[in-house]
């Protein structure tokens, strides 16, 4: 009899730790937003069905945030409503249903929503978002460039971050890892998706309607130091982790090579979907869009 109940305990010890080792990889797939949406909606709610006390809020943003890339926007609303409820002063909440809202053509709505997040905590997402908005559309410019940015430097494509007096010369014309933009399909881009992040690479008070500045991307050094360390945190808000987020990045002109070295280390950080505006800032005024300053 003994021996059946150390026996018992034995399973019953292996099951449990089965069942734990099964909840920490249903957490973790459910925190995959770059992975399939199907698998990352089952994940979560597998997370879900054992939170009986609704104690993870997070499953409930991470499930929504895949039922939006599947465009099940209703399922998306549904379950960020659940979160909210659990957490009226979770302002990443309010931006992704601004987000969905947004994907639904619903504009006040995704505002309303994206100026209850900025309110709760100043969010940078949702800041972004607004200023984007407000800016209203961008004209589309008629020609097919401005300024230098389609100049031949005859530069060559390094993988390698420049360094001291280098970043303040001019730029290739492609770099291996991002695809080239010109001032009129960066503004076709910003009236149709709503899907990328706008970078800028550089620290000037004006850019780009609802760009943001990660200047420390520009960084030279290697691709093991500090700055590059620091850039997923500085990414993160903008991206929620998703590997797989559309980036524009730029800096000043074709003559600015910041933006080549944040494409570098953003690429090394994992980011897939990358895109340069080479003429940047100078080529944008050149076209006579609208820019802000802070």
């Amino acid at each position: 009899m003994k021996m059946l109940a150390q026996i018992a305990f034995v399973l019953f010890a292996a099951a449990t730790v089965a069942d734990a080792q099964g909840a920490d990889e249903d957490r973790r797939r459910c925190g995959e937003i770059p992975g399939p949406p199907s698998e990352v909606v089952a994940a979560c709610s597998a997370v879900i069905s054992r939170d009986l006390r609704h104690m993870d809020i997070w499953a409930w943003i991470d499930r929504g945030h895949a039922y939006d890339v599947m465009r099940d926007y209703q399922s998306a609303l549904t379950d960020y409503d659940m979160a909210i409820s659990l957490d009226p002063t979770h302002s990443n909440t309010f931006y992704q249903c601004g987000v969905t809202w947004g994907h639904r053509g619903q504009r006040l709505l995704a505002l309303s929503d994206y100026n209850i997040a900025l309110r709760i905590d100043g969010n940078p997402e949702a800041r972004r978002q607004i200023q984007a908005m407000e800016a209203g559309p961008i004209t589309t410019p008629p020609n097919s460039s401005y300024g230098e940015e389609d100049r031949d430097f005859n530069v060559p494509q390094p993988l390698t971050l420049y360094a001291g007096q280098e970043i303040a010369h001019e730029t290739p014309i492609a770099i291996p890892v991002a695809t080239r933009l010109t001032t009129r399909q960066l503004a076709t881009k910003l009236n149709s998706d709503d899907s990328f992040v706008l970078v800028q690479a550089m620290a000037s008070e004006r850019r780009l309607p609802g760009a943001i500045r990660v200047a420390m991307a520009a960084n030279e050094g290697r691709f093991n130091d500090t700055w590059q360390k620091q850039l997923q945190a500085a990414m993160l808000p903008f991206t929620n982790g998703d590997l797989n987020r559309p980036l524009v990045v730029y800096c000043q002109s074709v003559r600015c090579r910041e933006s080549y070295n944040a494409l570098l280390r953003l690429r090394e950080r994992g980011y897939r979907s990358l895109f340069w505006y080479r003429g940047g800032l100078d080529s944008w005024l050149a076209a006579g869009l609208p820019i802000v300053a802070d």
